[in-house]
């Protein structure tokens, strides 16, 4: 009986993109976590302090991470 030579599996490192309010912002590194990333940024865009984090969307090799402020009353 001949055995089947087993191919490695491909591993394809999935870029990530972040977006809010239309603009797209960089990845400032894979280790920081998507929080890490919103925070990063509430520096330039410091309504993102009180923002979601809504994904990923994944299409093709892109992962897709939104920032969604919250909007309400104050008081």
């Amino acid at each position: 009986m001949a055995t089947k030579k087993k191919t490695p599996a491909k591993v394809e490192e999935l870029e990530r993109v972040f977006e809010y309010n239309g603009v797209k912002l960089e990845d400032p590194g894979t280790d920081k976590e998507p929080n890490e990333v919103k925070d990063f940024y509430a520096g330039v865009y410091p309504e993102l302090l009180n923002a979601d984090v809504k994904g990923p969307v994944i299409s093709g090799n892109v992962q897709t991470y939104t920032f969604n402020t919250r909007t309400g009353t104050k008081g």
